[in-house]
C-alpha cells in the first residue's frame, strides 16, 4: 500500500468520509499498522498526529507523535497508537489555532474540551479508557473528528492563511487558551453534521479562484427588486461566485431547515470561497439587521461593496405575481411581504451605499459601469 498525504485541494471529498473501524479479526489490519508507523516517521512535515484517512487509509487510526505543547519544535516521537478510539466524556474548553496537514496553511482558531475520556485499543488488541488533559486533548479531537470526516475549518471561529512562520508568530501572540477545566464542553459554535456538510460541498464546491484580493458584493433591496438578476450578471462579468439563500434553502428541504442552520452554512462557504482567492456575491436581503451583518463581512478582513437596488412597485408586483418556486428561487414571498418590508425594515443608509442600480433598466451596463468603479 502507497500512502499519501491527502488534501483538501483535490481530495476533500476523500477526506470527508467517515472512517471505518479496525476489524481485529482482518489479517492485514497489523501491516496497515506498520504502514501508518512508516509515514508518520518519515514525513517531512513537522505534525503533531495523523488520523490514518489523512494518508489513504480510511480506519479508525490515530497515530500520536508530539502532544507536548512546549516540546513541538523538539525532535521526538511519542510513537502512540490508538485503535478505534472514541471519546465518552467531555469537560471544560480551551482555544488554540489549529493547523492541519491536510488543509494547508489554512489555520483555524478552534474551540476544544479541556479533558477528554477515550477509549482506544492499542496494537496488542488491549482495550483502554484514558485521560487525556490539556493540548493532548485538543490534538486528540481534531484527529478524531478526522475519522468523522470533520475539518478543524468546519468549526474554526475564525480562519486565517498563514504561513508557517505567521503561524508561529501568531500563537506567541495567542498562545493555547484554558478558558475553564471543568464544567460541561460548550463551545461557542455548535457542529454542523459532517454528513449534511459533505453534501453540501458537494453540492457547492469550494472552487479554487485566481482574484489577487478577494472582496465581497452585498445587495441591498428588497424582495422581489430583482437580487437574484443582477447576482447572475455580476458572476457573469466578473466571475465571482454567487452565495444564494435560495438555493441552499432547497438543499435544506430535507434536513428541516432553520435560519440558524442556513446562515451557518453561508458562512462557512464565504470564507472557504474567499480564502480560495474568490470574490463572492451574498444574495440576500442586506436589509435585515443590516448593522449586525456589516459588522460580521468588516470582521472578515475583506472589502466589501453594497450595491442599493431601485424599482418601482408596479414592476415588483408583477415580479412576484409571476414568481415561481424552483431551485434557483425557494422563495415564497409575496407582495404583501414586500409591503411589510417596505414599512417595517431599514434598508441600508445612503451614505454607506457604493453603488446603486435600477433593476428595471439595463442591468448588463450598469454591472459593467460598478466592476469598472471597483477595480479602478
Amino acid at each position: 500500500m502507497h500512502l499519501e498525504r491527502k488534501t483538501i485541494e483535490k481530495d476533500e471529498d476523500y477526506l470527508r468520509q467517515v472512517s471505518k473501524p479496525v476489524d481485529f479479526k482482518s489479517n492485514d489490519w497489523k501491516s496497515t499498522i506498520e504502514k501508518l508507523d512508516y509515514f508518520c516517521k518519515h514525513d517531512d512535515l513537522n505534525m503533531m498526529a495523523m488520523a490514518s484517512v489523512q494518508v489513504g487509509i480510511p480506519l479508525r487510526l490515530i497515530y500520536l507523535k508530539k502532544t507536548d505543547l512546549n516540546r513541538l519544535e523538539d525532535d521526538y516521537n511519542e510513537e502512540k497508537k490508538l485503535i478505534n478510539p472514541r471519546i465518552i466524556k467531555r469537560e471544560g474548553l480551551t482555544k488554540y489555532w489549529e493547523a492541519c496537514a491536510s488543509c494547508g496553511n489554512y489555520t483555524g482558531l478552534v474551540e476544544r474540551p479541556y479533558k477528554i475520556q477515550v477509549e482506544y485499543f492499542d496494537t496488542a488488541e488491549e482495550k483502554h479508557i484514558e485521560e487525556f488533559v490539556g493540548f493532548p486533548a485538543t490534538v486528540i479531537s481534531h484527529e478524531i473528528d478526522h475519522l468523522d470526516g470533520t475539518l478543524h475549518l468546519d468549526i474554526a471561529l475564525e480562519i486565517q492563511e498563514l504561513t508557517e512562520e505567521e503561524r508561529k508568530e501568531l500563537r506567541k501572540k495567542e498562545p493555547y487558551q484554558i478558558i475553564q477545566k471543568s464544567g460541561e464542553y460548550t463551545p461557542t459554535k455548535q457542529r454542523i453534521n459532517p454528513k449534511m456538510l459533505k453534501e453540501f460541498v458537494k453540492e457547492f464546491p469550494i472552487h479554487k479562484g485566481k482574484k489577487a484580493k478577494p472582496y465581497i458584493i452585498l445587495l441591498d433591496g428588497y424582495t422581489g427588486m430583482g437580487k437574484t438578476t443582477v447576482s447572475k450578471e455580476l458572476a457573469k462579468q466578473d466571475n465571482s461566485i454567487i452565495l444564494n439563500n435560495d438555493e441552499v434553502r432547497a438543499f435544506l428541504n430535507d434536513y428541516k431547515d432553520t435560519t440558524n442552520l442556513k446562515d451557518q452554512l453561508q458562512k462557512y462557504r464565504l470564507k472557504r470561497l474567499l480564502l480560495n482567492k474568490n470574490s463572492c456575491i451574498c444574495d440576500s436581503c442586506l436589509c435585515h439587521n443590516y448593522e449586525d451583518k456589516l459588522k460580521y463581512y468588516q470582521s472578515l478582513g475583506y472589502p466589501y461593496y453594497i450595491i442599493r437596488l431601485e424599482c418601482s412597485e408596479e414592476t415588483v408586483k408583477e415580479r412576484l405575481e409571476k414568481r415561481t418556486v424552483n431551485k434557483d428561487n425557494a422563495s415564497i414571498a409575496t407582495f404583501d411581504n414586500y409591503l411589510w418590508l417596505k414599512e417595517n425594515v431599514k434598508r441600508v443608509p445612503l451614505e454607506r451605499i457604493d453603488f446603486t442600480m435600477n433593476t428595471e433598466e439595463d442591468i448588463k451596463s450598469q454591472v459593467k459601469e460598478f466592476l469598472n468603479k471597483i477595480h479602478l
